[in-house]
């Protein structure tokens, strides 16, 4: 290196080599020199203004020191120009770097762009497009953008789908609810045009008689008025209506607890284990019976079924009732119950019942001890004891219980039902048993008394008070069938 004294401080500086400077100038002819595709687009303002054509005066080394120009001046002179270069370089550099972002970011729009018209495709073709057809496109914008879109920004693509397809569903509902408002409002426009040529037609009559009421003379006159001439207007065809004039008879269904189409038949003397026929054999046996005779060949038997009780259900057509084959049981009831002496065929009605508890059941009477008194038996000893009775029609009179489960359980006392054709005897029989009970309840004691007796108290029984404790309890509207 060479040593250079300054004259004004006597001090030796060590200066670097000298090096080839560029200027501004020469930076914007290297600029302009560079190809563009190598600097990017770069603008027409960043090209060199034409008032500094010329590099700034640097000044030289060998030139003499003035008193305003000392060593630390010339420093710092050249100190100050070497900072305005480089500070004009970085700018320069600077604006190209953004320049280059610009451009970066209008490839990026465009690329997003692209995207969006290719999901709007997929989407107005999306009845046809499958599933993998839609994961394919998502991976592929994916895999496109990830040159522009950092890693955690991928997911705005996916975002961006659904909400492309969900604008394109939402469009869809909006189009069928515009078609649908379309259609209503065509149909009211009809349907107004409609009216309003009814209205013409109907006062076309009108007017046409207010015109020949106008021509009559008010005078003396009786000159003949003019006929009207009606013309032969368009009658709108009626609709055949559906509903007939008379009231149908409206079917009876098959499950209610009371059906006039159902006959009940019942042995009482069944055993427990008796072996129940087949429905299909006795429909066939009791229709063919029915047949033999011309006034029950009418009636048909639809269908049959056995109840807990083991009595027998038979089931009418809808239009026939039970009640018209009451009179004629005898010729099919024994077919039902083939070898019974005691067969019992009544229809399904509603009758009033009243239900008396603690009669005894006989077992204790016989020799044996092995014998059931019949309903029979006591409905005709409790006839016997109530002469009131005789005048009210009774339907039915049965113990609740089967004969057989009484006798096999051993029953001393069971239960009875009487059933009434009318609610006022029934009501009345309640009453008046109600002071009978009042009476016994004096004579054996309280209710609970009376009902905890033990088989020795009940043979002890006065006549009066035979059947025991009698609890008449409220009426009900139980079919026999229930039972």
């Amino acid at each position: 290196m060479d040593g250079e004294e300054d004259s004004a401080g006597g001090n030796t500086h060590n200066v670097s080599p000298t090096t080839p400077t560029k200027t501004k100038n020469q930076v914007y002819a290297h600029l302009n020199e560079t190809p563009r595709a190598n600097r990017g687009h770069m603008s027409k303002k960043f090209a060199a203004p034409d008032n500094e054509d010329r590099p700034r005066a640097v000044p030289s080394r060998d030139a003499s020191p003035t008193p305003s120009n000392t060593s630390t001046g010339s420093k710092r002179g050249r100190q100050d120009d070497e900072d305005v270069f480089y500070r004009d370089t970085n700018h320069w550099s600077n604006e190209m770097e953004k320049d280059d972002g610009e451009r970066d970011v209008a490839l990026l729009r465009e690329q997003l762009e692209i995207t969006i018209e290719a999901a709007r495709r997929y989407a107005s073709n999306r009845a046809r497009a499958s599933e993998g057809d839609l994961a394919e496109l998502a991976q592929t914008l994916i895999s496109e953008l990830t040159m522009f879109v950092s890693p955690e920004k991928t997911l705005s693509t996916e975002v961006m789908i659904r909400r492309v397809y969900s604008k394109q569903e939402m469009m869809e509902k909006k189009m069928e609810q515009f078609e649908c408002m379309q259609i209503e409002l065509e149909r009211r426009e009809r349907k107004s045009s409609e009216e309003m040529d009814e209205e013409v037609r109907t006062s076309l009559p009108i007017q046409d008689y207010a015109a020949v009421t106008a021509n009559t003379p008010r005078g003396g006159n009786t000159m003949k008025a003019p006929t009207p001439q009606y013309t032969a207007k368009t009658v709108r065809p009626t609709k055949p209506t559906t509903q007939s004039t008379t009231t149908p008879t409206k079917p009876m269904n098959p499950n209610k607890a009371y059906n006039p189409c159902r006959m009940v038949v019942r042995a009482p003397e069944l055993p427990i284990d008796y072996e129940r026929p087949r429905p299909e054999s006795v429909a066939i046996r009791v229709n063919e019976e029915l047949a033999k005779h011309d006034e029950t060949k009418a009636f048909v038997i639809v269908h049959v079924r056995f109840n807990a009780n083991n009595s027998c259900i038979l089931n009418l057509r809808s239009d026939q009732r039970a009640t018209d084959l009451e009179p004629h049981a005898n010729i099919f009831k024994h077919v039902v119950f083939p070898g019974r002496e005691t067969v019992e065929a009544y229809p399904d009605e509603k009758w009033f019942s009243v239900h008396i508890c603690g009669v005894r059941t006989g077992i204790i009477d016989g020799p044996d001890g092995d014998g059931i008194q019949s309903a029979e038996e006591v409905r005709r000893e409790l006839m016997a004891k109530n002469p009131d009775l005789r005048g009210r029609t009774i339907r039915a009179f049965r113990w609740v219980r089967p004969e057989g489960k009484l006798l096999e359980e051993g029953k001393y006392a069971s239960s009875v039902v009487v059933s009434f054709e009318k609610e006022e005897d029934a009501r009345q029989e309640q009453r008046q048993q109600k002071k009978e009970r009042e009476h016994q309840h004096a004579c054996i004691g309280d209710a609970r008394t009376a009902k905890t007796a033990n088989m020795q108290t009940m043979q002890q029984m006065t006549a009066h008070a035979q059947y025991g404790f009698v609890d008449w309890g409220t009426i009900e509207t139980l079919g026999r069938h229930v039972q």
